[in-house]
C-alpha cells in the first residue's frame, strides 16, 4: 500500500450525486484498502453529507465516501480532512499531532491509527489521537462503583476504539464493570485478574500519562479490595512510573524496521515459521506485515517475499533490550532451520544497512554486528 491517499476504513462507498452505492462495490467481505483502483490518481477532500462533511477521496469524476463499522459516512470537518491529507503526504513514517485530530470523531481516529500502525512505525506519542477519554471515563466511572456498588458511575462503551495502541485492556474493565453492576463476584474477580494479568504484559508507553495515571488509581483500589492482588499491583506500578518517565535521548538512531527475507526468493513456509518463532519470544513485542511485489495494472500482487518486523517502544535503540531480544531469537531460529537470511535493519535517521546470515557461518556473531555492535552498543 504505497499511494499516498487511500481509504483509513476497511469500507467505502461510491457516491453517486446525494445516494450512497453498495459498500465496497457490492463484497463488503474485502478490505477497501487493497483496492488496486486506489494505487494512485485520489486526492483527499471532505464532501458534503446532508448538513454536515464526509471524510472522502476523489479522482476526477469519482468519489467515494469512507464508511465506518454501520455502513455510515464518517464526518470529518474540510479542516480535519486537511489534516489527514498533511499526515498522507509523508506516510508512512509521519507524527501526527493530536491536537489536529481533537474535533475528529472516533471512527476517523481509530482508522488512522490502525492504518498508520499497520503500515507503518509510529511512535508511542501518536497513539495519543486515539479516544482515550472512553478509558479515563471508564475508570472514573469503576472506582465509583467500587467505594458504592449499589450506585454505580455512568456506563462507558469503549469497544474496539483503543485496538490500534493496546489490546487487552477494554475488555477486562468492561467485564470488571458488568460484574459490579450486576453483583456478580465470579465476573468481576475474572475481570479484575484480566485487566492485572494483562497490565503486567501490554505496552503502556502507548497510553498517555494523564490515562495511565487513572489506570494506577485503579490498580491501586483493586489491590486495596482484595490483597490477593498486592504482588500484582507492585509490579504494575513499576511499570507504569517506568511508562510516564520522560524518555530519555540518544545520539544513535532508534530501529524502527527489521526486514527478512529467507532463502533464494524466499519461502511462505519458512516466513511463516520465522514469524511464529518470534512472537513466541514474550519479551519481544513487534508488528509484523508482509512485504509483496508491486502489483501491476490489473493485476495481483506476488508472492510474499519478506516479512517487516517494526519494532517500537523506550528500548529500541541498538543495543536496546528489545533489539538484543530480537538477535537472540533470530540467532536461534537460523540454527535450527539451517536457512539463509537477508536481514536489513532501517533506523529513524533514513540509514539501512544488510548482512546476509546463515547456520554454515556464526549467525550470532553476523546479527549482533548488525543490530548492536555497530551502533555504539
Amino acid at each position: 500500500m504505497t499511494a499516498v491517499h487511500r481509504p483509513l476504513s476497511a469500507w467505502i462507498s461510491h457516491l453517486d450525486g446525494s445516494a450512497l452505492e453498495p459498500v465496497n462495490d457490492g463484497d463488503d467481505r474485502h478490505d477497501a484498502r487493497t483496492f488496486t483502483y486506489f494505487d494512485e490518481g485520489w486526492t483527499r477532500i471532505a464532501v458534503r453529507w446532508g448538513s454536515a462533511h464526509a471524510l472522502a477521496l476523489i479522482n476526477g469524476s469519482a468519489t467515494v465516501a469512507e464508511l465506518d463499522n454501520f455502513g455510515r459516512p464518517i464526518s470529518a470537518t474540510p479542516s480535519i480532512a486537511a489534516a489527514v491529507e498533511r499526515v498522507e503526504e509523508n506516510w508512512p513514517h509521519v507524527h501526527p499531532d493530536p491536537a489536529d485530530f481533537a474535533e475528529a470523531s472516533i471512527p476517523l481516529r481509530y482508522w488512522l491509527l490502525q492504518r498508520l500502525d499497520e503500515e507503518g512505525s509510529p511512535p508511542d506519542e501518536a497513539f495519543a489521537v486515539l479516544p482515550w477519554e472512553l478509558l479515563d471515563r471508564a475508570v472514573a466511572s469503576l472506582l465509583i462503583t467500587l467505594e458504592n456498588p449499589t450506585s454505580p458511575g455512568e456506563l462507558v462503551e469503549m469497544r474496539h476504539w483503543l485496538t490500534p495502541a493496546v489490546r487487552g485492556l477494554t475488555g477486562p474493565l468492561e467485564q470488571l464493570d458488568h460484574g459490579l453492576r450486576t453483583g456478580d463476584e465470579r465476573i468481576t474477580r475474572l475481570g479484575a485478574s484480566g485487566l492485572l494479568d494483562n497490565l503486567r504484559h501490554i505496552r503502556l508507553t502507548r497510553v498517555p500519562a494523564g490515562s495511565l495515571g487513572a489506570l494506577s488509581k485503579l490498580v491501586w483500589r483493586l489491590a486495596t479490595s482484595d490483597p490477593a492482588f498486592a504482588e500484582a499491583e507492585r509490579l504494575i506500578q513499576a511499570r507504569i512510573r517506568d511508562a510516564s518517565a520522560p524518555r530519555t535521548t540518544s545520539n544513535r538512531p532508534a530501529v524502527t524496521e527489521i526486514e527478512m527475507r529467507v532463502g533464494r526468493g524466499g519461502s511462505l513456509d519458512e516466513l511463516v515459521n520465522l514469524r511464529n518463532w518470534l512472537h513466541a519470544y514474550d519479551q519481544l513485542d513487534v508488528q509484523v506485515r508482509l512485504v509483496r511485489p508491486p502489483a501491476l495494472s490489473g493485476h495481483l500482487g506476488g508472492a510474499v517475499q519478506a516479512l517487516v518486523f517494526a519494532l517500537s517502544g523506550p528500548d529500541v535503540a541498538p543495543g536496546g533490550f528489545a533489539v538484543r531480544v530480537f538477535a537472540r531469537a533470530l540467532s536461534a531460529w537460523v540454527a535450527r532451520r539451517r536457512v539463509q537470511v537477508e536481514v536489513t535493519l532501517r533506523n529513524t535517521d533514513g540509514s539501512a544497512r544488510t548482512v546476509v546470515v546463515s547456520a554454515d557461518h556464526d549467525a550470532a556473531v553476523a546479527i549482533r554486528s548488525l543490530l548492536i555492535d555497530d551502533h555504539g552498543a
